[in-house]
């Protein structure tokens, strides 16, 4: 009598099983996901950070405002939103459903009318997320990520030493929001060698440049001043800059806006080999400059994204807690950052 064959389905599932496990971990390496609550308030952290390899599904959430009459039966909207995103996108992984701007865009709007509909008092929260095209590691085809965001916490790209904006805040202002029939402009890369293209709306872009790099208030004052003596558009142009810095945290495009539909712009983004992609909320980018978030990674280890994520959140608690309160840029939030390394 033969001797029946050994190697059965049950150990072809645990060999699949194992390989799924080591590559989980694998990816792990290569992700942070970090956040603290307000240093010294005592309430819940209404930040939430997502790192989820295996549905290639990454970001920060950032709740808005404060919870009305203290209805402590809502669920926090970060946590909320947060969930169920990674419900929808762990059902089209299974599923097989394809990836795009468009599907992207309709599962936030959809998340949105949930909260908004479900949850009367719910506060609304800011959503800024990394979703991977593909979870197939092919070395000779390049990444495709997708950087989906309504709000003011940000995604940036590091790439040979330079930080790069993929994303544009949603504030009060408006001006610095997308118009809503671009909100599917794309990066393109102009050359696979480490070139960036810039983003078609150049000048959205120039006046959050200018917005993150600023000291005060005080500083764009002077801006305005020097340009008193150019064009009436540099002047109405140097007097909305300082509107802007001014209501910077005032959000207006959000989940669970009961006022203003959602409205989250995509941006597709081939990533490169070495290339960062950091995201962080408002905590942490208001209290530190462009340049010191460029300088804290640029002297980091760059294939350790932890010790980066926590650089970050240890450098914008600093500032934070200014003993002398002179700086005009620190301010007392929630801090979350997450970094994924390609």
């Amino acid at each position: 009598m033969e001797t029946p064959n050994t190697y059965t389905t049950d150990h072809i599932f645990r060999e699949s099983l194992l390989r799924n496990i080591l590559e989980s971990l694998k990816r792990l390496q290569t992700t942070a996901a970090m956040s603290i609550p307000q240093q010294e308030s005592g309430h819940a952290n209404g930040d939430y950070v997502i790192n989820y390899p295996n549905i290639g599904l990454f970001g920060v959430f950032d709740s808005v405002g404060s919870l009305k009459n203290e209805d402590s039966s809502t669920p926090e909207p970060a946590q909320l939103a947060a969930e169920l995103i990674h419900l929808l996108i762990t059902n089209a992984r299974v599923q097989g459903t394809p990836i795009s701007c468009e599907y992207l865009q309709n599962i936030v709007k959809k998340i949105s009318r949930h909260i908004v509909t479900k949850y009367k008092s719910a506060r609304e929260t800011t959503v800024t997320i990394l979703v991977e095209e593909s979870l197939e590691q092919d070395p000779n085809r390049h990444q495709k990520i997708y950087i989906v965001n309504a709000g003011d916490s940000r995604a940036y790209l590091f790439r040979n030493g330079q930080l790069r904006h993929l994303t544009l805040d949603q504030a009060r202002g408006g001006t610095l929001t997308f118009p809503i029939e671009e909100s599917n402009q794309r990066f393109e890369q102009e050359q696979l060698d480490g070139s960036f293209a810039t983003l078609s709306a150049k000048e959205l872009l120039e006046e959050q440049l200018l917005l993150a790099e600023a000291n005060s208030g005080t500083e764009l004052k002077n801006y305005i001043n020097s340009q008193s003596q150019g064009s009436t558009i540099e002047r109405i142009k140097a007097t909305k800059m300082f509107e802007l810095f001014m209501t910077r945290n005032w959000v207006r495009n959000c989940i669970g806006n009961k006022k203003t539909p959602v409205e989250p712009t995509v941006t597709e983004l081939i990533v490169l080999p070495g290339d960062l992609i950091v995201i962080t909320s408002d905590g942490v980018h208001d209290n530190l400059k462009e340049s010191q978030i460029t300088q804290i990674i640029s002297e980091g280890n760059l294939m350790n994204p932890h010790n980066l994520a926590g650089a970050l959140i240890y450098g914008a608690s600093l500032v934070s807690k200014d003993p002398n309160n002179d700086n005009p840029r620190a301010s007392q939030d929630d801090m979350s950052v997450f970094i994924k390394r390609y």
